[in-house]
């Protein structure tokens, strides 16, 4: 049982035992009364994550996935998602609106010349920005639906996944001195 001491393992124990519990509370600061806050239990965020995992089902163990979206819950989601296909993910947030986005748009198409991802999971709000960075690759865009996401909750494949596999691939432009 390897898989047990994997991300997805880790969750999936919570969402077993006890899968009303809290998993995730997300407080928006831009909401100042408070309207804008999310929470979700450990069985919502692992049928979430195993909605789209079932839209993932072209990607392959140690494909690399780039993820493009705010801190939010859905990207926790989208992160479980990739992980469930035992694909290895980068996240890039869009940064404060102090970014121009078009520079903005070339830090990501500089990920994407580096990272080589067989997939761009975005919303939206940055499918621009994702389309002009990936125009010079052949990569998938699967845009993160803006309705709830409801799978079965059952995935094989992370259950093959070893604790040292990698969960996540950091990408810093330089700025951060990482």
């Amino acid at each position: 049982m390897k898989h047990v001491n994997t991300i997805p393992g880790r969750i999936f124990q919570h969402v077993q035992a006890r899968p009303e519990r809290q998993a995730i509370f997300f407080r928006d600061l831009n909401q100042e009364d408070g309207l804008g806050d999310i929470s979700l239990t450990y069985g919502e965020l692992w049928a979430q994550a195993s909605g789209l995992a079932a839209h993932l089902e072209f990607l392959r163990p140690t494909d690399h996935v780039i993820i493009v979206m705010p801190l939010c819950p859905r990207l926790l989601v989208a992160h479980l998602s990739v992980l469930f296909r035992g694909a290895v993910a980068s996240i890039f947030t869009h940064p404060s609106e102090k970014i121009a986005s078009r520079a903005y748009a070339g830090k990501l198409h500089h990920a994407v010349s580096i990272f080589y991802p067989r997939a761009v999971i975005t919303t939206e709000t940055f499918l621009d920005e994702v389309r002009s960075a990936t125009i010079e690759n052949k990569v998938d865009i699967v845009l993160f639906p803006d309705y709830p996401l409801d799978g079965d909750g059952y995935f094989e494949q992370w259950k093959l996944e070893s604790p040292d596999t990698t969960a996540i691939v950091q990408y810093s432009s330089g700025s951060t001195g990482m």
